[in-house]
C-alpha cells in the first residue's frame, strides 16, 4: 500500500537525512530559477515498507513544474505514484502542461520519465555549466565519471 499525504515539519528529519542537507536550507534550481524548498506545494509519499519520498511542486500561470522527485529507495511504485498525484493536481488547477528537467547523466531518471509516457522536449545544452554561478556546490561528474553539463526537460501535455 502507498500512502500520499502533505508535507508535515515533522518530516524535517528523515529529508535532511535523506538529503544530506538540512532541509530548510535546500534551494533547488532548474531552468535558471531558484525553487527554495519552503515555497513548493510539497507532497511525501510512504510505502507499507517504511519507503519515503518527496514531491515538490510549482504552479505558475498554466504550467506545474515537478521541482523535486527524491525516493529513498527505487522500484517501490512510489515514484509513479507521486507522478500520477502530480499529474492529477495539474489537472485539478487547469495547467496546459506539467514538466521538469533532469540532467544529461541521470540516465535512471530519464528512462523512468519515458516510462511514464512524458516527452523530452528540450536539451538545454551546457544549462548545467551556468547554473553552478548560482550554485558552485553541483558537481561537474556523477559518481560513474559522466559529465554533468545539460538539462533535458520532459512534459506531459494536460489540456
Amino acid at each position: 500500500m502507498i500512502r500520499i499525504r502533505l508535507y508535515d515539519v515533522s518530516d524535517d528529519a528523515w529529508l535532511s537525512a535523506m538529503m544530506g542537507t538540512p532541509w530548510g536550507r535546500i534551494t533547488i534550481v532548474s531552468r535558471d530559477r531558484p525553487h527554495p524548498i519552503g515555497d513548493l506545494e510539497l507532497m511525501v509519499g510512504e510505502t507499507g515498507t517504511g519507503s519515503r519520498g518527496v514531491l515538490g511542486l510549482d504552479h505558475a500561470n498554466d504550467e506545474m513544474e515537478v521541482v523535486i522527485l527524491h525516493m529513498e529507495s527505487t522500484r517501490t511504485g512510489l515514484g509513479r505514484k507521486l507522478m500520477d498525484h502530480a499529474r492529477e493536481r495539474a489537472e485539478t488547477v487547469c495547467c496546459r502542461r506539467m514538466w521538469l528537467v533532469t540532467t544529461n547523466a541521470n540516465v535512471n531518471a530519464q528512462a523512468f520519465y519515458e516510462h511514464l509516457g512524458m516527452c523530452r522536449v528540450v536539451i538545454h545544452a551546457g544549462a548545467i555549466d551556468d547554473m553552478r554561478v548560482l550554485k558552485p556546490k553541483i558537481s561537474t561528474h556523477d559518481d560513474s565519471g559522466t559529465p554533468i553539463r545539460d538539462e533535458f526537460e520532459y512534459e506531459w501535455r494536460i489540456q
